[in-house]
C-alpha cells in the first residue's frame, strides 16, 4: 500500500464519513455533556476552595466538542482499489467458505444429537410441566445442544438466511420454555419476532404475540429492563412500518413508568413519534412534554429542547395558557446552550404577550417571567452594539399616538377632530376672510390623531416644540421603571433638541396616557422620523436599554384590488416637514369660565372675555374668528382708549361668500398684534333654546403673520342647558295688530336644590332678510296696551311718564317658580308721530345691562334653502323673503328667548313684503 504526505491529488471523497457521521454522533453528545458536567463541577469547587481563577479551565477556554477528522485524506485511487479487491477476494474466498462450514457442522452436530431418548424427555416435561413459568436463573454451557442450536440460528440471521433463521427460533423456543429458561425464551421470541418480520412479504400475520411475551418476560420474569426498552424499541421499528403506530405508542407507554429516567424518556419520544404517524397530535405533543421533563432531569438538555419544541405548535395560541407559558418558559431558558439568542428572545417575547391577554399567572410568576425577557434583552444586546434592541414592555398602542405641531395648543382635545369636515370647512371660510381667495389653501390643522386624515405628511413649526402624546400602559402585577426616555430618529440629532423624562413608574394595572415627547428642529432641518420610543426599563436589579417601534397604519382602502385582500392607506402621523418660515404664535388665555363645560338655563346669555397675547417673534397682521353656530356667538372687541376702561365694541360679522351656514368675525378698523401686544375680546354665547348636555359649541381662531404664514386655534365649548322659562305667542287681534306674550316659569316648587325668580326685560321686533337684495329691511314698531289694573288702552311708551318725578312707568312682570303671566302689545308698521321703536322694556331695573355696554343684537340668521319651496319664483325675484321673529329678554341670568313670528303667511302689519316663519 503507498501512502504519500502530499495529500489526495484527485479529492476523492471520504469513504468512512456518512457511517461515521451516523455511528458517533450520540458518543459525540455524551462527551460533550460529560465535558460540561465536568467543567461545572471544577468550577463549583474552585469558589468553595478559593483558587486562583487563572488556575481553573472556565467553560469558555475549552471545546466542548470533537473537532471533525477527515478520514482518507493519504490514500491515493490506487490504494482505494488495492483495498475495495482485498475486500472482495478475503469476502468470496475466506469469509463465505468458511461460513457455509461452520453452518453445514453445526447443522450436522444437532441433527445427531437428537435421538429417541430426547423425544421421550421432551414429552414427558411437556406433560408434567406445561404450566408453570420459567424461570431465569437457568444457563447452558456454549457447547449444549441449545446454544449450539441457537450459534446456528445466529449465523443463519447474520448471513440473510431469515426463513431457516426462523425456524430455527421457533424449535429452541420451544426447548427454552420446557426447560423454564426465562430469559432464553424471550430471547428466542424475540428473534422469531424479527426473522418473521424479515422473511415474508405478507406481514398481516405478524406475531405481534411473541415480542409482547418476549418484553413481558424481560421485564417481569428475568427483571431486565434494559433488554425490554430494546425489544420495545425494535418492535415499534417493525409496528410502525406496517402502519400499527398506535399499538406501537401503546407498548412503549406500558414501559416508560420506570425510574430510569433517561430510558423513560426514550420511550415517552418515541412514543411521541408514533402517535404523531397515527395522526394523534395532541398526544404527541403531551408525550414530547413528558419526554423533555424526563431528558431534563437526567441532564440531557439537547434532548429536552428538541422534545419542548415539537410540542410547543400544538400548545401554541390555543388558550391553554399555563402549558403554554411553561412550554416558552423552558425553551428559552434552556437555548443559551441549544440556539441562537433571537429565537429565545422570540419565545419569551410570545410569553410576554401571553401575560397581556390570559392575566391568570400571579405576580411572582410573572416577575420570573419579565426577569428572564429582560436578561435575554441584554444578552442579545451585548452580542450586538450597534442597535438597540426592541422590547414588549410596557404595553404602547401606536395607533392612538398624538402629534401637536408647535408651541399651541397647550393640550389636545380629542372631541374637536370628531367633525374633521365640519372643522376644515370653518377653516376654509377663515382663510377666504383674511386672504380674499382659497385658491391656495391648505388645511394646517395642529393637532393628528387616530381619527384626523393622516394620508399626506403636514407641516410644522422650526424651533418650536413638535410634541408627541403616548399612552404607556402596565398590563402586569408588578411595577415597572422606566428611565431616560426619549423619542427615537431616523434623522441626525445635531440639528434637533430633543426632551426626555428621566423617570417614570408604572404601577401594577396602571395606564399613563399623557406621556409627552417632543423635539424642536431648526428651520436647517427638512423632515422628521420618528421610529421609536427608547427607555431604560428597570425591574429590580436588571436594567436594560431597549426601545418600542412604532408603526401606523392608515384607514382601509376601498377600492377594487382592496375589496378582495385587506389593504390599508398611509399613515404620515409619524413623518413630518419643517417650515422653512417661522408662524405666528397667539397666547389664548380664557378669563372665564375656568372650565370649558358651561353650566347654563336654556337661552342664558354667557360671557367669555379672552386675551390675544403675542407671544411668537412674528407680528399679527389680522385675525379673524369663524364659527358654524351663526345664532349662538356674537363678539365684541375691547377698546381701552377711554380713560383705560374697556368699552366693548361688535366686531364685524358676516356669512362666509363660500360657505353660508358659517359665521365670521373681524375686528373694525385696526386689527394688528404686535409682538408681546395683548388684545381682549369678548364672546357672548347664548345657550341653546332646548335642555341638552354636551352642546358644542365650536370656535376657530384664525391669523396670518406679516410674512405671509398662517396658523388656527380650535376652542370648543360644550354647554349644558336647563329649562327655565317657557315662552309663546299668539295674535289676539289680526287688524290691530294685538298680540299676547305668555311666559311660564318651568322650575318646580318642590325642587330645594333650585328656586330661580324670573324677571321679563324687554320685548323687541327682529326682521331677518335673505340677503338677496340690498334694500334695507322694514321696521316692526312695538307698543305696549296693558295695565295692571285690568282695563285696556291704547298707550305709547312715551305715555307713561309720571308728570310728578318725571320718570317712565314701567309695568314689572315677575314669575316665581310655576308661575305664569300674560303680557299685550300692539305690533305695527307705522310709526305714530315717530314716538314708536321696536323695543319694548317691561321694566326699569335693567341698570346692569346698560353697564355693560354691549348692545343685544345678534347676527342675522340665514334662511334656509327648502324654505323658498313655498312661494313662486315671481314672488322670490320681485321680493325679497322677510323673517320676522319677536326676543324676549328676561332676568333669573341674563337669557333672551325667540319666538316665531305668531302672524299669518299674509299680514297687513308690513304690506310691502312678504313674511314667512324663522322658527
Amino acid at each position: 500500500m503507498r501512502c504519500t504526505r502530499e495529500g489526495n491529488d484527485d479529492k476523492l471523497p471520504d469513504p468512512w464519513q456518512s457511517c461515521l457521521d451516523v455511528k458517533y454522533r450520540g458518543l459525540e453528545r455524551g462527551l460533550e455533556l460529560a465535558r460540561r458536567s465536568v467543567l461545572s463541577k471544577i468550577n463549583a469547587y474552585s469558589k468553595d476552595a478559593t483558587l486562583d481563577s487563572s488556575s481553573v479551565p472556565s467553560l469558555s477556554d475549552l471545546p466542548l466538542t470533537t473537532p471533525v477528522k477527515q478520514h482518507g485524506t493519504m490514500l491515493t485511487k490506487e490504494d482505494r482499489d488495492c483495498i475495495q479487491n482485498f475486500l472482495e477476494t478475503m469476502l468470496k474466498q475466506c469469509i463465505i467458505p468458511f461460513v457455509e462450514k461452520q453452518l453445514k457442522l453445526l447443522n450436522e452436530q444437532i441433527n445427531a444429537r437428537r435421538g429417541l431418548s430426547r423425544s421421550l424427555t421432551t414429552g414427558v416435561r411437556k406433560l408434567f410441566s406445561a404450566n408453570t413459568q420459567p424461570q431465569s436463573n437457568i444457563s447452558y454451557s456454549q457447547e449444549s445442544n441449545e446454544m449450539q442450536t441457537r450459534r446456528l440460528a445466529d449465523m443463519c440471521f447474520m448471513f440473510g438466511l431469515y426463513s431457516f433463521a426462523y425456524q430455527i427460533y421457533q424449535s429452541i423456543k420451544k426447548e427454552f420454555a420446557l426447560d423454564q429458561a426465562g430469559l432464553y425464551y424471550a430471547g428466542a421470541l424475540e428473534m422469531a419476532a424479527i426473522t418473521y418480520y424479515l422473511s415474508n412479504t405478507n406481514l398481516n400475520q405478524y406475531p405481534q404475540r411473541y415480542m409482547e411475551n418476549a418484553i413481558e418476560y424481560y421485564t417481569n420474569t428475568c427483571l431486565r429492563p434494559l433488554l425490554g426498552v430494546r425489544a420495545a424499541l425494535l418492535n415499534s421499528v417493525i409496528l410502525d412500518s406496517i402502519d400499527l403506530n398506535i399499538e406501537a405508542a401503546s407498548q412503549l407507554l406500558r414501559l416508560a413508568n420506570m425510574e430510569n429516567d433517561l430510558l423513560s424518556g426514550m420511550l415517552e419520544m418515541r412514543a411521541s413519534e408514533m402517535f404523531s404517524k397515527g395522526n394523534m397530535p395532541r398526544k404527541m405533543a403531551f408525550h414530547y412534554i413528558l419526554a423533555g421533563h424526563r431528558f431534563f432531569k437526567c441532564g440531557l438538555f439537547k434532548l429536552s429542547f428538541d422534545c419542548y419544541r415539537n410540542a410547543l405548535p400544538l400548545f401554541l395560541h390555543k388558550q391553554w395558557s399555563f402549558a403554554e407559558d411553561h412550554l416558552l418558559y423552558k425553551l428559552a431558558s434552556e437555548s443559551n446552550n441549544c440556539t441562537s439568542l433571537r429565537e429565545a428572545l422570540e419565545w419569551c417575547s410570545e410569553i410576554i404577550k401571553s401575560l397581556w391577554t390570559s392575566q391568570q399567572q400571579d405576580a411572582d410568576q410573572q416577575l420570573t417571567f419579565i426577569k428572564l425577557y429582560l436578561y435575554l434583552l441584554k444578552s442579545y444586546a451585548l452580542d450586538d452594539n450597534n442597535n438597540i434592541p426592541l422590547i414588549d414592555i410596557p404595553f404602547i398602542k401606536s395607533q392612538n399616538v398624538i402629534v401637536i405641531h408647535g408651541d399651541r395648543p397647550l393640550r389636545s382635545c380629542s372631541d374637536d377632530h370628531k367633525d374633521t369636515i365640519n372643522w376644515k370647512d370653518v377653516e376654509l371660510a377663515a382663510y377666504n376672510k383674511l386672504n380674499g381667495s382659497s385658491l391656495n389653501f391648505k388645511s394646517t390643522p395642529l393637532v393628528s390623531d387616530s381619527t384626523t386624515d393622516n394620508s399626506e405628511m403636514r407641516c410644522t413649526p422650526p424651533f418650536e416644540r413638535l410634541r408627541f402624546q403616548f399612552e404607556f400602559q402596565n398590563p402586569f402585577d408588578i411595577s415597572l421603571t422606566l428611565k431616560n426616555i426619549h423619542l427615537g430618529l431616523r434623522n441626525d440629532t445635531d440639528l434637533l433638541e430633543l426632551s426626555s423624562i428621566d423617570e417614570l413608574v408604572l404601577e401594577p394595572k396602571q395606564r399613563v396616557d399623557d406621556v409627552q415627547l417632543y423635539v424642536i428642529p431648526s428651520d436647517e432641518v427638512t423632515e422628521v422620523h420618528v421610529t421609536s420610543v427608547v427607555f431604560d426599563v428597570v425591574v429590580e436589579t436588571l436594567c436594560v436599554t431597549a426601545q418600542i417601534a412604532l408603526s401606523l397604519r392608515g384607514a382601509r382602502l376601498c377600492t377594487a384590488t382592496a375589496s378582495k385582500q385587506v389593504l390599508y392607506g398611509k399613515d404620515e402621523r409619524l413623518n413630518v416637514s419643517i417650515s422653512a418660515k417661522r408662524w405666528p404664535l397667539l397666547e389664548t388665555e380664557m378669563i372665564q369660565p375656568s372650565s370649558s363645560i358651561m353650566q347654563t338655563y336654556c337661552n342664558q346669555i354667557s360671557y367669555v372675555d379672552c386675551d390675544l397675547i403675542n407671544i411668537g417673534s412674528v407680528p399679527v397682521q389680522s385675525f379673524c374668528i369663524a364659527t358654524n353656530q351663526f345664532d349662538l356667538i356674537n363678539v365684541f372687541d375691547g377698546d381701552d382708549s377711554h380713560s383705560g376702561a374697556f368699552k366693548w365694541i361688535s366686531m364685524e360679522h358676516c356669512l362666509s361668500p363660500i360657505n353660508r351656514n358659517i359665521l365670521l368675525f373681524k375686528p373694525v378698523g385696526n386689527d394688528h398684534i404686535a409682538i408681546g401686544q395683548r388684545r381682549r375680546i369678548r364672546i357672548a354665547v347664548r345657550s341653546p333654546s332646548e335642555e341638552v348636555k354636551g352642546y358644542r359649541i365650536c370656535l376657530l381662531l384664525f391669523y396670518v403673520g406679516d410674512n405671509g404664514m398662517y396658523r388656527e386655534q380650535r376652542q370648543t365649548l360644550s354647554v349644558d342647558t336647563r329649562a327655565v322659562l317657557s315662552t309663546s305667542m299668539r295674535m289676539v287681534d289680526e287688524s290691530n295688530g294685538i298680540c299676547v306674550l305668555s311666559a311660564t316659569n318651568l322650575i318646580s316648587k318642590r325642587n330645594s336644590q333650585l328656586i330661580a325668580n324670573v324677571e321679563l326685560i324687554r320685548i323687541k321686533s327682529i326682521v331677518n332678510t335673505d340677503l338677496r337684495h340690498s334694500s334695507t329691511p322694514p321696521n316692526v314698531f312695538l307698543r305696549t296696551i296693558r295695565n295692571r289694573n285690568g282695563s285696556f288702552q291704547l298707550l305709547s311708551v312715551l305715555n307713561h311718564l309720571d308728570r310728578e318725578n318725571n320718570k317712565t312707568k314701567y309695568i314689572s312682570v315677575h314669575l316665581e317658580c310655576e308661575q305664569m303671566d300674560n303680557y299685550c302689545f300692539i305690533v305695527s308698521s307705522n310709526n305714530v308721530n315717530n314716538s314708536l321703536t321696536n323695543l319694548i322694556y317691561i321694566t326699569n331695573n335693567n341698570s346692569d345691562i346698560n353697564d355693560d355696554n354691549i348692545s343685544f343684537e345678534w347676527p342675522s340668521s340665514p334662511i334656509a334653502n327648502n324654505d323658498f319651496n313655498n312661494y313662486s319664483m315671481d314672488s322670490v325675484n320681485n321680493k325679497s323673503l322677510l323673517s320676522l321673529s319677536f326676543a324676549v329678554l328676561w332676568r333669573a341670568m341674563i337669557g333672551e328667548n325667540i319666538i316665531k313670528d305668531p302672524f299669518p303667511l299674509v299680514s297687513s302689519v308690513l304690506t310691502d313684503y312678504k313674511f314667512m316663519s324663522a322658527l
